[in-house]
């Protein structure tokens, strides 16, 4: 069997080479048009705050965090919100429910830290993280 595929091979070699050339030129087609991602980024869209303030986990939670997230519960475009606390530092995630509207999400957010921003403390940094989902952190 082996020996006529070889034989047939050798006899219809401008076929085989024909065959082999379309499936070169179909590959390159394929790897040139196809977009490529080696890590597809399947997490919600997400704006995140960040406040720095050297303090203790417990008074930026009561004192910047919680009212942070109160202003922002109840937004328009927003599906939950997720708060983080470390010692002299915060994370807010801010979970969007769909990625069309970040920009007015995330100008949203904005004002609502910028509405607060008298009755938090006057040392503590707050800002907007950079536009990166949640597989960019990782």
């Amino acid at each position: 069997m082996l020996s006529v595929i070889i034989r047939n091979i050798v006899r219809y070699r401008s076929v085989v080479l024909l065959f082999v050339l379309a499936g070169v030129f179909l590959s390159l087609y394929s790897i040139l048009k196809s977009p490529l991602d080696a890590i597809p980024d399947i997490s919600d869209p997400q704006i995140v705050v960040y406040v720095k303030w050297p303090r203790s986990p417990q008074l930026i939670e009561s004192d910047v965090t919680a009212p942070l997230i109160r202003a922002l519960v109840g937004s328009s475009d927003i599906q939950s919100i997720r708060g983080t606390t470390h010692m002299g530092y915060s994370f807010i995630y801010v979970i969007l429910t769909n990625t069309a509207s970040r920009e007015r999400a995330q100008q949203l957010v904005l004002d609502r830290i910028n509405t607060i921003r008298p009755q938090l403390p006057a040392d503590a940094s707050v800002t907007l993280g950079p536009n990166a989902s949640s597989m960019g952190w990782i």
